[in-house]
């Protein structure tokens, strides 16, 4: 065990270096200063506590030194208190204040600073330039050998009388200081010695010899005989039970997983060897938990086989198989690992076979799926198929037992299979005792069903401009069953004038204003079709869309005008619908029956200035006419009354 020194400075060293120095110091001041005042130096008085009178060693760094140093003058205490065993100083504390006339601190030792022993410790303060060193009374530490923990382990709680060479007695000594005790550990069976360890960091180990003990159980302890810093303790008590010449028994099976129904083609190898390398005699029984399998008697070779029964029928699922040695002569019984058999449900095949390949949407009802389901050893898979189009489930089959196969059939519902191609699949979801197997898909064609479109028109009439107003309904039938859904169209002639979106068969629009010329137009819809349903048009509808009513505003830039100045009035004309649309065409302004000006509209607007003396003096009636278009009526505006002055 290492010992550490101590590396502090002798106590007493220091405080006569301190005296000499501050002696020396006054006589210099002295000397060199006859006239100045003598600096008085108060006494004090230093105490020590410690933190525990009473420890263990290696566990130094537990225990705390306080020292408290009090002044007899003003100023409290400043510098330092070494803590000091004998000449050797453990720990140096640096005073900090605690009132005007006192200072203390602390400071711990560093571990292993002491030996198993009894300490007299003392705290010597070294003064300052106002107060006086002083020295505490000496204070008892007591410090006992470190505890210690001894520990045995076996690499084996039982060994075969043959082998006990092999069995290593472990040993470990550890304090609570995390240190490594030296050291011899003594193994014994009650009183009897079997083996002393010589440690090493700690621990160390033996093993018995080949004939220690004879077979039976014996209780085995360790005892550390302890050291000059540790002190001894022993382990607890470790079993060791010798036996019979050991055995190992090995099952080997010929396949780790069997399908149910073919279990009598697993083959159950067993050897045994004994731990004197003498081939064993005797019987070997092989289990299926409680139930026996087969029996067999070892072979010259050590190493026999048997298969497992025909008459024994395992159920799908997991089964743990051991080997047991009857034992014989000097050997022991063994039983072998647990090898686990695993019987997985049988294979099986799933065939779908439809009635009619081909139908129209809406007519599955008319179509029967024929399934079955056979077992790759026999048997009859019970449960029910499941027949599927993608991942759409479209009937489901509950089987029937058939010879050496099961079977079953059903009927798609109406509208199961949407329009096109669709792959169907049986899936035999599998039994208890049958795996599960799908089908190769089987093709089924459906066309898309007839469809009926119908048109009305919520008036036959409309103004142009106020096609809006117009409200066209269409109607979306199937042939068979379901419900249309899409879009359709209304068209005059090749136009698109409007689009319906189909909801539960029906469908509106309405036209956008002047969508229309004025005139007669043939409406039809068109229904695009897609998915289940075909696609289809209606009958044609006349709608009629009437000329609109314009309305013309004028203003004028002046009522009154100089005659020969006429150019300076403009005339403003706006020709409005009567609902939407862009009136197009010429406005004339006239005066009586002359004309004044002519005005060509863009954007249903223009205006024109009047021409030097176009009128005479006095007062005129003008008007405003428009003469139409394709899509509007003509009209004229009210008069308004101009007058030329000279």
């Amino acid at each position: 065990m290492r010992r550490r020194s101590f590396r502090m400075f002798n106590a007493a060293v220091i405080l006569a270096c301190l005296a000499l120095a501050v002696g020396a110091g006054r006589a210099a001041a002295a000397t060199s200063a006859p006239s100045a005042p003598s600096v008085t130096v108060a006494g004090t008085t230093t105490s020590l506590v410690l933190g525990e009178p009473t420890l263990d060693y290696g566990q130094e760094s537990v225990e705390q030194f306080s020292v408290t140093v009090a002044t007899t003058g003003t100023v409290a205490p400043t510098g330092t208190v070494t803590i000091s065993s004998g000449t050797s100083a453990v720990c140096a504390i640096t005073l900090a204040p605690v009132s005007a006339a006192t200072a203390g601190g602390s400071c711990k030792p560093a571990a292993t600073s002491f030996a198993p022993g009894s300490f007299q410790l003392t705290a010597a303060y070294s003064g300052d330039t106002a107060n006086a060193a002083s020295a505490s009374v000496p204070v008892t530490l007591a410090v006992s050998k470190g505890a210690t923990t001894t520990s045995l382990t076996l690499s084996s709680p039982s060994v075969g009388y043959a082998a006990q060479q092999s069995e290593q007695l472990n040993v470990a000594v550890t304090s609570p200081d995390g240190d490594s005790p030296a050291g011899s550990v003594q193994v014994s069976a009650g009183s009897t010695p079997v083996c002393t360890i010589t440690l090493s960091a700690g621990a160390g180990s033996c093993a018995l010899a080949a004939d220690e003990f004879g077979p039976g159980s014996y209780q085995l302890t360790a005892s550390y005989a302890g050291s000059p810093d540790y002190a001894a303790s022993g382990s607890e008590d470790e079993a060791l039970t010798v036996s019979e010449a050991a055995t190992t028994t090995t099952l080997t099976l010929s396949a780790a997983t069997v399908s149910y129904g073919d279990e009598e083609t697993v083959q159950a190898r067993i050897a045994v060897t004994a731990a004197d390398s003498v081939a064993p005699a005797g019987t070997v029984t092989v289990f299926s938990g409680a139930v026996a399998l087969c029996k067999i008697a070892l072979s010259v070779v050590n190493d026999s086989v048997c298969a497992l029964p025909s008459a024994v029928e395992f159920a799908p699922g997991s089964y743990r198989l051991t080997a047991e040695y009857n034992g014989t002569g000097g050997d022991a019984t063994s039983t072998s690992a647990a090898q686990t058999l695993t019987v997985k449900p049988a294979t099986t095949t799933t065939s779908l076979a439809l009635s009619a390949p081909k139908e129209a949407y809406g007519t599955e009802e008319s179509e029967r799926l024929s399934v079955v389901v056979s077992a790759a050893y026999g048997g009859t898979p019970d449960g029910a198929v499941t027949v599927s189009a993608g991942s759409k489930t479209v009937c489901t089959v509950t089987l029937a037992a058939a010879a050496a196969s099961a079977t079953g059939s059903c009927v798609l519902s109406s509208t199961a299979l949407a329009a096109g191609t669709s792959k169907l699949t049986a899936g035999y979801a599998g039994s208890h005792d049958f795996a599960g197997s799908t089908s190769v898909p089987a093709l089924r064609a459906a066309s898309p069903a007839a469809t009926t479109t119908g048109l009305s028109l919520s008036a036959g009439t409309v103004a142009y401009g106020d096609e809006q107003s117009e409200r066209v309904k269409v109607t979306v039938t199937s042939e068979y069953v379901g419900v249309t859904s899409g879009t359709v169209t209304v068209k005059s002639g090749t136009r698109p004038v409007c689009v319906a979106a189909i909801s539960a068969g029906n469908g509106t629009c309405a036209l956008a204003a002047s969508a229309l010329g004025a005139g007669t137009a043939d409406l039809s819809a068109t229904y695009a079709g897609g998915g289940d349903f075909a696609r289809s048009a209606s009958a044609s509808r006349m709608l009629a869309v009437a000329k609109a009513d314009p309305a013309i505003a004028v203003t004028m830039s002046a009522a009154r005008v100089v005659y020969g100045k006429e150019q300076g009035e403009r005339l403003s004309v706006a020709v409005r619908p009567e609902h939407a649309g862009t009136p197009t065409g010429r406005v004339i302004v006239k005066s009586g029956n002359a004309t004044v000006c002519v005005i060509t509209l863009v954007a249903g607007k223009g205006s024109c200035a009047l021409s030097a003396r176009s009128l005479r003096i006095g007062a005129h009636d003008l008007i405003v006419v428009y003469s139409g278009s394709a899509d509007f009526t003509s009209s004229a505006s009210a008069r308004m009354t101009l007058r030329v002055v000279r």
